[in-house]
Protein backbone atom coordinates (compact mmCIF):
# COMPACT_ATOMS: atom_id res chain seq x y z
CA UNK A 1 0.00 0.00 0.00
CA UNK A 2 1.18 3.48 -0.76
CA UNK A 3 0.65 6.07 1.98
CA UNK A 4 -0.44 9.66 1.59
CA UNK A 5 -1.82 11.78 4.48
CA UNK A 6 -5.61 11.65 4.61
CA UNK A 7 -6.01 9.02 1.88
CA UNK A 8 -6.37 5.26 1.63
CA UNK A 9 -5.22 4.12 -1.78
CA UNK A 10 -6.29 0.59 -2.61
CA UNK A 11 -4.59 -1.04 -5.57
CA UNK A 12 -5.88 -4.51 -6.36
CA UNK A 13 -3.53 -6.67 -8.43
CA UNK A 14 -4.66 -9.99 -9.81
CA UNK A 15 -2.59 -12.48 -11.81
CA UNK A 16 -3.38 -12.42 -15.51
CA UNK A 17 -5.00 -15.58 -16.79
CA UNK A 18 -2.64 -17.59 -18.96
CA UNK A 19 0.20 -15.09 -18.48
CA UNK A 20 3.82 -16.07 -18.63
CA UNK A 21 5.89 -16.04 -15.49
CA UNK A 22 8.49 -13.33 -15.28
CA UNK A 23 11.56 -13.37 -13.06
CA UNK A 24 9.44 -12.16 -10.10
CA UNK A 25 6.47 -14.51 -10.62
CA UNK A 26 3.21 -14.15 -12.59
CA UNK A 27 2.52 -10.83 -14.26
CA UNK A 28 -0.30 -8.81 -12.72
CA UNK A 29 -2.76 -6.18 -13.83
CA UNK A 30 -4.41 -3.42 -11.82
CA UNK A 31 -8.06 -4.41 -11.48
CA UNK A 32 -9.14 -1.12 -9.92
CA UNK A 33 -7.95 1.73 -7.72
CA UNK A 34 -9.98 3.53 -5.09
CA UNK A 35 -9.22 6.42 -2.76
CA UNK A 36 -10.92 6.76 0.61
CA UNK A 37 -10.42 10.01 2.52
CA UNK A 38 -11.23 8.88 6.06
CA UNK A 39 -9.32 11.20 8.39
CA UNK A 40 -6.35 13.51 8.60
CA UNK A 41 -4.02 10.47 8.60
CA UNK A 42 -4.80 6.90 7.54
CA UNK A 43 -2.79 3.71 7.09
CA UNK A 44 -3.84 0.57 5.20
CA UNK A 45 -1.93 -2.48 6.46
CA UNK A 46 -3.51 -5.54 4.81
CA UNK A 47 -5.98 -6.48 2.09
CA UNK A 48 -7.55 -9.86 1.23
CA UNK A 49 -9.94 -11.07 -1.44
CA UNK A 50 -13.05 -12.68 0.04
CA UNK A 51 -15.09 -15.72 -1.04
CA UNK A 52 -17.49 -13.56 -3.07
CA UNK A 53 -14.77 -11.77 -5.02
CA UNK A 54 -14.88 -8.66 -2.83
CA UNK A 55 -12.14 -7.33 -0.59
CA UNK A 56 -11.47 -6.46 3.04
CA UNK A 57 -8.90 -3.78 3.87
CA UNK A 58 -7.66 -3.28 7.44
CA UNK A 59 -5.54 -0.56 8.95
CA UNK A 60 -5.96 2.41 11.25
CA UNK A 61 -7.15 6.01 11.14
CA UNK A 62 -6.42 9.05 13.26
CA UNK A 63 -9.50 10.90 14.48
CA UNK A 64 -8.87 12.19 18.00
CA UNK A 65 -6.72 9.10 18.62
CA UNK A 66 -5.70 6.06 16.52
CA UNK A 67 -8.54 3.58 15.84
CA UNK A 68 -8.76 0.31 13.86
CA UNK A 69 -10.49 0.71 10.51
CA UNK A 70 -12.00 -2.11 8.42
CA UNK A 71 -13.30 -1.49 4.89
CA UNK A 72 -15.46 -4.02 3.02
CA UNK A 73 -15.42 -3.53 -0.75
CA UNK A 74 -17.37 -5.37 -3.44
CA UNK A 75 -15.64 -7.01 -6.42
CA UNK A 76 -15.65 -3.66 -8.26
CA UNK A 77 -14.04 -1.75 -5.39
CA UNK A 78 -17.21 0.01 -4.26
CA UNK A 79 -17.52 0.55 -0.50
CA UNK A 80 -20.02 -1.89 1.10
CA UNK A 81 -19.38 -0.94 4.73
CA UNK A 82 -16.82 0.58 7.02
CA UNK A 83 -16.17 -0.17 10.70
CA UNK A 84 -14.12 1.99 13.07
CA UNK A 85 -13.16 0.17 16.29
CA UNK A 86 -11.34 1.65 19.22
CA UNK A 87 -10.83 2.03 22.92
CA UNK A 88 -9.70 5.04 24.92
CA UNK A 89 -6.13 4.07 23.98
CA UNK A 90 -4.25 3.71 20.72
CA UNK A 91 -5.62 0.94 18.47
CA UNK A 92 -4.16 -0.39 15.23
CA UNK A 93 -5.30 -3.09 12.80
CA UNK A 94 -2.48 -5.13 11.27
CA UNK A 95 -3.86 -8.14 9.43
CA UNK A 96 -7.10 -9.76 8.26
CA UNK A 97 -8.15 -13.30 7.28
CA UNK A 98 -11.40 -14.91 6.16
CA UNK A 99 -12.38 -18.26 7.74
CA UNK A 100 -13.99 -21.16 5.92
CA UNK A 101 -17.33 -20.10 7.47
CA UNK A 102 -16.86 -16.68 5.76
CA UNK A 103 -16.33 -14.81 9.02
CA UNK A 104 -13.59 -12.19 9.11
CA UNK A 105 -10.88 -12.04 11.76
CA UNK A 106 -8.81 -8.89 12.26
CA UNK A 107 -5.57 -8.93 14.22
CA UNK A 108 -4.44 -5.71 15.83
CA UNK A 109 -3.15 -4.11 18.98
CA UNK A 110 -4.30 -1.71 21.61
CA UNK A 111 -2.35 0.24 24.19
CA UNK A 112 -3.58 2.51 26.91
Amino acid sequence: MMKYPGLWLVFILLPMCCSTNGPDGPESIITFTRTFDLSDEDWAQDVIQTHDGGYVVVGYVHTTIWDICILRLDRYGELVWIKILGTVGIDRGWSVIENDDKSIIVVGQTQE
